[in-house]
């Protein structure tokens, strides 16, 4: 009887002593959501965003895409001329910090991932001069080379109107 209490914690102690050293991972993925909507003035508009690639690996660092689109919730039509307030963090440093205009209500930013300093972003787009540090492009697609997405991990992005 005493050798059975001896071998229960050792044969407990074999089976889940694998499981304590696997290394800690977190997780948190959005690759496109479309954002419950909000009030503004008289109309329900909603966000859609889209990231691509969805998983970001070695094998798919490069060109990446962040699609934004304000619409209204209940017909579904983009809201034209719609500024993006857009920030991006990852491990508290923040990355990227800039506004985008779009004209038909459907922006998409072209992110050439590149390893440069927050203040060093390029952004390919024209500067609107009504507001200050506010891009735009002729069909609503800006490239930008900033130190976003180089490397997997957790990003945050956030998205004002």
């Amino acid at each position: 009887m005493n050798s059975l209490r001896f071998v229960v914690p050792v044969f407990v102690f074999v089976l889940f002593a694998p499981f304590s050293f696997l290394p800690v991972a977190h997780g948190d993925g959005l690759t496109q959501e479309n954002l419950p909507p909000a009030t503004f003035g008289n109309r329900q508009a909603a966000l859609f965003i889209k990231i691509n690639p969805p998983i970001l690996t070695k094998d798919t660092i490069g060109d990446t895409f962040l699609e934004l689109k304000l619409f209204d919730s209940k017909t579904q039509d983009p809201i034209k001329h719609t500024t993006f307030a857009v920030e991006t963090w990852k491990d508290e440093k923040l990355l990227l910090r800039s506004s985008f205009h779009t004209h038909s209500g459907d922006l998409v930013l072209k992110i050439k991932p590149t390893k440069v300093d927050v203040n060093q972003v390029v952004v390919f787009g024209d500067q609107l001069e009504q507001l200050p540090n506010t891009w735009t492009a002729f069909g609503d697609k800006i490239d930008v080379k900033a130190p976003v997405l180089l490397e997997s991990g957790l990003y945050h992005f956030k998205i004002s109107v």
